[in-house]
């Protein structure tokens, strides 16, 4: 059974989803690009594998911090155990605004599971 769009699925606090992507092999599996919170830390920040990551708290790429959010990913077509990320950590201010970062990368993912390494 698809994913139902209308249905919440967790990361109602992430504000900022920059994207989905859909496991080409079983579209009940999706991956959320979340950047998160603008403002502030946060745990819903990075990229998610839906709908076991909400109910389980797991992250995809556990290695960042909750000031690096998921800008991006990208599934191989031929092969769904591959996997790219790119993190960006940023934060704003009232005065000011912050890129980049120690958490801001390319993370590749091999295997479909365990957390990328970085490019």
């Amino acid at each position: 059974m698809p994913v139902n769009p209308g249905k919440k699925m967790g990361l109602e606090k992430s504000e900022r989803i920059s994207k989905i992507a859909i496991d080409p092999e079983n579209s009940d599996i999706v991956f959320v690009a979340a950047l998160g919170n603008l403002w502030n830390s946060s745990p819903e920040r990075g990229l998610f594998k839906l709908p076991m990551a909400v109910k389980h708290g797991e992250k995809k790429y556990s290695n960042v911090d909750e000031n690096t959010g998921c800008c991006d990913v990208a599934i191989d077509p031929g092969d769904p155990n591959i996997m790219y990320a790119g993190m960006w950590e940023f934060r704003r201010t009232p005065v000011s605004f912050s890129s980049g970062g120690k958490g801001s990368g390319l993370f590749r993912s091999s295997d479909g599971e365990k957390p990328g390494r970085r490019l």
